[in-house]
C-alpha cells in the first residue's frame, strides 16, 4: 500500500506543477520523454537530466504523452512498483483516468 500511496503522490505532484511545464529550463525545454531523461539520470547522475525528467514527466502526466497506454491501470501500476519507469508512471496515470470515467 505504501508503492501506491508514493505513486499516488508523485502523480498528484507533477499535475499540480502542470502549469509551468511549458517553461524553458537552463538546459532548454525538455522536450524528449521522460523516461529517455530518467535512462539518462540513472546512468550520468548529472542534474540535467534530472531537472528535464522533472519537466518531461510534469508535461506527460499532464496528458502529453506519446505512449500507447492500452492496458489496465492495474497493469501499469504492477509494472511501475516492480520496475519504477517512468513510462509505466505516466499509463497507470492515463489508464485511471480512462477507466474512471
Amino acid at each position: 500500500m505504501t508503492s501506491l500511496k508514493s505513486l499516488l503522490a508523485v502523480g498528484t505532484l507533477a499535475l499540480a506543477c502542470t502549469t509551468a511545464f511549458a517553461a524553458n529550463t537552463p538546459y532548454g525545454s525538455c522536450s524528449d520523454s521522460a523516461q529517455s531523461y530518467q535512462d539518462r539520470y540513472q546512468s550520468t547522475m548529472r542534474a540535467s537530466d534530472l531537472v528535464c525528467y522533472q519537466k518531461a514527466l510534469e508535461r506527460e502526466l499532464g496528458g502529453n504523452s506519446s505512449y500507447a497506454c492500452d492496458k489496465s491501470a492495474d497493469h501499469y501500476q504492477a509494472a511501475y512498483e516492480a520496475n519504477q519507469q517512468s513510462s509505466d508512471l505516466v499509463c497507470y496515470q492515463e489508464a485511471l483516468e480512462r477507466e474512471l470515467q
